[in-house]
């Protein structure tokens, strides 16, 4: 189970202290005691600062909304020791949230933090480069073309989460038990025809975390898998506009969902995508397999009926 850890977060407060404080001098440093500086250099000084002041105070706020976040986390898990299906607040409520929120979120993460590192050099070196032909040029604007990347798959991460809102799948059952069947639809905006249907996969994974620091390594094994195509006459209205049913069948020796070793841990995974005009549909949930008191005595009745 989860176990909050003070030390932990009063060790990661002390070590952004450091940064966020010498970004704020510097920062201060810059705009008040440099009023002759070209426009380039103090802008190069800014972002510079900037980027400790973000290092510092993201370690800071990590620290401590995430020891808030534990500490409820490990109440939940304690007031329901045998049902791992309520410890997360979405599975509990009967429905997965889509995985895009959170790549939307660490995509623009990534793309300002890097943008902030590689534009100071763009703002400081390049001009002098050009001015003297010198052809480092050529490496500093590649350089930031890693920035420039990064900020445009931030953007289309954006406009696939404007474009088809907050979606998440509802559950048919709580939770799902191998030998019986995971159904339940898909909540979606979607403003146009999938011509060719909603392409589904349910995935059973076993993720696998090696080594550490440099060489750690991270590889999904797939122990079960199957697909389906639902036709777009199938997908009906929903309180987002529309949705897209599921209907999957898993065998009864399928594992559980387990995440008791961050280290290897299996998931069960539903992926659905479509292709349509513009960005494209894909979206993935994580959903809860778990063998329940209620599920066994399931399986032994239809056994017995047998």
């Amino acid at each position: 189970m989860t176990q909050p850890s003070k030390g932990a977060a009063v060790f990661l407060t002390l070590f952004g202290l450091p940064f966020l404080g010498g970004g704020l001098l510097v920062l201060f440093a810059q705009l008040t005691t440099r009023p002759n500086a070209s426009v380039a250099k103090t802008i190069t000084s800014v972002m510079a600062s900037l980027v400790l002041v973000l290092v510092g105070g993201g370690l800071i706020y990590a620290a401590i909304s995430g020891y808030g976040r534990v500490k409820k986390q490990a109440a939940i898990e304690e007031s329901n020791p045998l049902s791992p299906w309520l410890w997360r607040t979405d599975w509990a409520s009967r429905r997965a949230g889509s995985q895009n929120k959170n790549r939307e979120i660490a995509s623009w993460i990534m793309a300002i933090f890097c943008n902030l590192i590689t534009l100071p050099f763009l703002f400081g070196m390049v001009p002098d480069f050009l001015r003297h032909g010198d052809p480092r040029v050529i490496l500093l604007l590649g350089f930031n073309l890693v920035g420039a990347i990064l900020f445009i798959n931030a953007v289309r991460a954006s406009i696939r989460h404007r474009r088809f809102d907050n979606t998440y799948f509802e559950f048919d059952a709580l939770p799902f038990s191998p030998g019986q069947h995971v159904g339940g639809r898909i909540h979606l905006k979607l403003d146009t025809l999938a011509e060719h249907g909603i392409d589904l996969r349910l995935s059973c994974v076993r993720k696998v975390v090696a080594g550490s620091g440099d060489s750690r390594s991270t590889n999904q094994i797939v122990m079960w898998q199957a697909e389906q195509n639902v036709p777009a006459g199938s997908v009906g209205p929903g309180p987002l506009g529309r949705a897209i049913p599921v209907n999957f069948s898993i065998s009864a020796e399928s594992p559980n969902t387990d995440h008791d070793n961050p280290s290897d841990q299996i998931l069960w995974m539903l992926h659905a995508q479509a292709d349509v005009p513009g960005v494209d549909y894909s979206d993935d949930f994580e959903i809860p397999v778990f063998r329940s008191a209620a599920s066994s005595t399931h399986r032994r009745s239809k056994r017995w009926l047998a």
